[in-house]
């Protein structure tokens, strides 16, 4: 789940880029195909983010793929992950709690507690990259990899390598 309009997804990169490397990330609502953009994976490996540039609907439901362009030859052979995505309207509790936090930590835990798993991994990585030498947030980071089983890539850095190169395909018309 996540609060924002706008998400944003987190994937670990483990190759090697290469000035070809690139992957596509997918959005789906329902069997409805509503976005890809294309992503240069400039200095990986790592673990990268990806900003959506596209409104999400509130209380819809939303599937992403994303696919690493290993061989574009053969597509097939291509490592993919796909997940899911709701973005949720804060109920009047949740509103409360979050108009009260005075830090962004607070915010992450309200977020947390709260199950809303994009929001807080989000946030935090995106306070961790601004403070990676930050042991208490470094700490917290790997506590919030660790609770789903991804505790391997706390280690991992956080890079800022993505910037799209291409605008994002609005509809299923432009697919390539």
């Amino acid at each position: 789940m996540t609060v924002s309009a706008t998400s944003t997804f987190w994937f670990y990169i483990s190759t090697k880029a290469t000035p070809d490397l690139f992957a596509d990330f997918v959005l789906y609502q329902g069997d409805r195909f509503v976005y890809k953009q294309r992503i240069p994976l400039s200095k990986t490996p790592g673990t990268i983010s990806v900003r959506l540039d596209r409104l999400l609907d509130a209380n819809k439901q939303y599937r992403s793929f994303f696919s690493v362009s290993i061989n574009p030859q053969s597509p097939s052979q291509n490592p993919v992950v796909g997940g899911k995505i709701r973005r949720i309207v804060p109920n009047a509790i949740l509103n409360r709690q979050l108009k009260a936090t005075v830090s962004k930590r607070e915010r992450i835990a309200i977020y947390a507690r709260n199950g809303i798993w994009h929001a807080t991994i989000a946030e935090l990585a995106e306070l961790h990259r601004a403070n990676p030498k930050d042991v208490s947030l470094q700490a917290d980071w790997s506590s919030l990899l660790n609770s789903v089983g991804l505790g391997s890539l706390a280690e991992i850095p956080l890079v800022d390598c993505c910037t799209p190169n291409l605008k994002p395909y609005l509809n299923s018309q432009n697919i390539t």
